[in-house]
């Protein structure tokens, strides 16, 4: 900021120590002549002109004389405070002055009442050279030096610029020093004397009146000084003689204070000179020196100078305290000490100081910032799982700004922390979150960017079991572990086991699995779904005919005379229509078959009566490359009466669903056995049923030799052993016969 010079001279009148010297050539130890310094007539009391009442002056008494006079020279520790009497000198070459630490304000009447001594003269020793009263303005300590050539003439007043005032003076000079010679003059003799601004001086000979040489006795002679403000009558009255001179030319009515001092000197000649204070009466003049400081900076930024008298009111400067405030300042009232009730004090001795403190004004202006973090919470593809968790934290901003210096400053405050605390994870059934909860964040600030997260949420893994259960033992058979996701259908159909199921010679009685499919959905909780097995009975009718037709060939016709065939119990699973269905069993014809295979997802092995064309046993043909094991069929079926009619070792290629239904004839032989129950082995942990395996294979490979023919590999482990004597494979072999049913033996009962 640019700031106004407001500096001003400062406008201070100081009192002057005024310094005699002899007449013959001593000169005074040292001078500076300081130049008087300009007047403000703004800043300077100029108070009409008029007599005051005792109440109003101030009194020095001899008691508290060095509290308001400084002593120079050889007056010097020369002062007797019960007596009053200050003595200036008392041998040759000496020179002592008193001076006035305060200002006498000739606007007012003053009073300055003493005695004085200036030595005792005899025919024989002549005293010199008096004592001189100087009223002046200017600095207060001044002293003459032989560098410039101004001696002490005339009692100390010549020398000093621009003094007026009177002395009595006891040595009469024969020449000019540094103004009026004063011979021819009577002594001892007083009068009133001035000097211009160079201390040359001039006496006034009209005022001039021979003491008599009785005054030059040794003794005190009254002394009474007087000042009339009124009619600026300076009056002097020593003994009975007084001395009277207007000082309205001399007084300088802009700035009417002055120093004032009382001084003597000797030269060769010596004299006990003194002068013995009563009391001085007097309006103070008082100065106040008010300083402006930049509260801030400790800097003091202009100075000014108010003049007034003792206990009066001080101009409180409003005008300037203004120009402050236009320019962004304030009064800091606790810190100044300057109020519209500050007085001058009765102590003219210094000048008082005062402090305005002046702060910078400032203006606060307010803004806010929220910082904000959200966690979203998303299923995997990217739909909401929950509602989002937002925490904000707000920081408050006070822009101050100096109205001074037009700087800003910032403050930010949190307003509600500066932490983000930690969040859990919301659960969700059946859902695991990537992140289980989001940590705590310490140190938010304003600056901190905004954070945002996402929790994916994955549905868990889920287990099921199907138990596959014989309902007349209670023992488990077997058991299927499904798995899958939560909120997902499992694939399995329980038709995909129904081939296993009649393979152990079971069908389905009752189901716990749901309709629409296995749904996982209990959230880490494994569901056991039961299916109930009945072993299957199949009873041969003990009305039909226990021959079978040893001519009957595959694909034939059966006879009307058959209807009364072996049928089972509670037939069995022959298609895909659902988990847990009966189906009843049915009549097929050729037609109705290939139908079926052309529509059907899997494809079915059919063993069907002969005679009667109805469908006896039905077992699902596995969409793979497998084979079926024919030969275990066969000797179930043979249990129940019926007999194979087809040449089928039991391979067939279904990897592409496009195998055709198989069929194959069975006829009925005699009644063996009735309500069989086969043993079923538990195929528990089991994932091959394939009734193939490299045993099987190494006996195959084995026993081939005994049993292929040219071009033709048999499978022994599925080709029934001849009867004894039979043709074929089994002529003269009987060896190998017994190792192919041993091989078998062992082959099936693996399974």
């Amino acid at each position: 900021m640019k700031k106004k010079n407001r500096m001003k001279k400062k406008k201070t009148w100081v009192l002057t120590s005024l310094v005699t010297g002899t007449l013959l050539s001593a000169p005074m130890i040292s001078n500076i002549h300081a130049a008087v310094p300009d007047v403000n007539a703004q800043e300077t009391d100029t108070t009409t002109t008029q007599n005051q009442s005792d109440d109003d002056m101030t009194t020095i008494s001899k008691d508290n004389f060095l509290n308001y006079f400084t002593q120079n020279g050889n007056a010097v520790n020369n002062y007797d405070s019960s007596t009053g009497v200050q003595v200036f000198t008392t041998t040759t070459n000496q020179a002592g002055n008193i001076t006035f630490n305060g200002l006498v304000n000739l606007n007012n009447s003053f009073e300055i009442k003493g005695a004085i001594n200036v030595g005792k003269s005899t025919s024989a020793n002549k005293v010199a050279d008096g004592i001189g009263f100087a009223f002046y303005q200017g600095e207060r300590s001044q002293y003459s030096s032989s560098s410039n050539n101004i001696y002490g003439g005339n009692v100390g007043i010549y020398g000093v610029p621009n003094v007026f005032g009177w002395k009595l003076d006891t040595y009469s000079n024969d020449g000019a020093i540094d103004g009026d010679s004063d011979e021819g003059l009577p002594t001892p003799y007083g009068a009133f004397v001035s000097t211009d601004s160079t201390g040359k001086g001039t006496i006034d000979k009209q005022s001039v009146q021979g003491m008599g040489s009785d005054f030059e006795d040794g003794q005190l002679h009254d002394l009474d000084i007087k000042y009339d403000a009124t009619t600026k009558i300076l009056s002097v009255v020593v003994d009975d003689t007084t001395f009277s001179e207007s000082l309205a030319s001399k007084i300088d009515s802009q700035n009417p204070q002055y120093s004032f001092s009382i001084a003597a000197s000797t030269g060769a000649l010596s004299a006990e000179q003194t002068f013995r204070f009563d009391y001085m009466k007097y309006v103070a003049a008082q100065n106040a020196t008010i300083n402006y400081i930049d509260e801030k900076t400790g800097n003091t930024l202009d100075s000014s100078t108010i003049s007034g008298v003792s206990n009066a009111l001080i101009d409180y400067p409003d005008a300037k305290i203004e120009d402050y405030e236009n320019e962004g300042y304030e009064v800091d009232t606790d810190k100044t000490d300057l109020t519209n009730s500050s007085r001058f004090d009765s102590d003219d001795t210094k000048d008082q100081t005062f402090s305005v403190y002046l702060k910078h004004k400032t203006t606060t202006t307010t803004t806010a910032k929220v910082v904000q973090q959200k966690i979203s919470y998303e299923y995997e593809d990217g739909t909401k799982a929950a509602t989002d968790s937002i925490q904000k934290l707000t920081f408050v901003n006070e822009v101050t700004k100096d109205e001074v210096t037009g700087e800003t400053t910032s403050t930010w405050t949190p307003e509600n922390g500066t932490v983000f605390s930690k969040v859990i994870s919301p659960e969700i059934t059946g859902y695991e979150a990537d992140q289980t909860a989001i940590p705590e964040t310490a140190d938010i600030s304003q600056d901190s960017s905004a954070a945002n997260y996402v929790v994916k949420y994955a549905p868990k893994d889920e287990q099921a079991t199907i138990r596959f259960i014989d309902s007349l033992t209670g023992n488990v058979i077997f058991e299927k572990q499904l798995s899958g996701k939560f909120g997902t259908t499992a694939s399995y159909k329980l038709a995909d086991d129904i081939a296993l199921i009649e393979n152990q010679g079971y069908f389905v009685k009752s189901s716990t699995l749901p309709k629409d499919g296995i749904t996982f959905n209990e959230d880490g909780q494994t569901v056991i779904y039961e299916v109930n097995l009945l072993p299957i009975e199949i009873t041969p009718d003990a009305n039909s005919d226990s021959k079978t037709s040893s001519d009957s060939k595959t694909n034939s016709n059966s006879n009307s005379d058959s209807k009364q065939n072996l049928q089972p119990q509670i037939p069995t699973i022959s298609n895909n229509s659902g988990i847990g269905d009966k189906v009843e069993q049915t009549e097929l014809s050729t037609e109705i078959i290939s139908q079926q295979i052309e529509n059907e997802a899997v494809s079915y092995i059919h063993f069907v009566d002969q005679a009667t064309n109805k469908i006896v046993k039905s077992d699902i043909l596995l969409k793979q490359d497998g084979f079926y094991p024919i030969k275990v069929v066969a000797t179930t079926l043979k249990k129940y009466g019926y007999q194979l009619q087809n040449d089928w070792n039991g391979t067939y290629n279904n990897s592409t669903g496009s195998q055709k239904n198989i069929k194959v004839y069975v006829t009925k032989g005699p009644r063996t056995q009735a309500n069989a129950k086969p043993v079923l082995k538990n195929y528990l942990q089991a994932d091959n049923f394939s009734f193939r395996d490299n045993t099987s294979q190494n006996h195959n490979g084995l026993l081939n030799q005994f049993f292929s023919s040219a071009g033709s590999v048999v499978d022994v482990n599925h080709t029934l052993i001849p009867k004894v004597g039979g043709g074929g494979a089994g002529t003269g072999h009987e060896v190998a016969k017994i190792l192919a049913v041993l091989a078998y033996s062992v082959n099936f009962s693996r399974r």
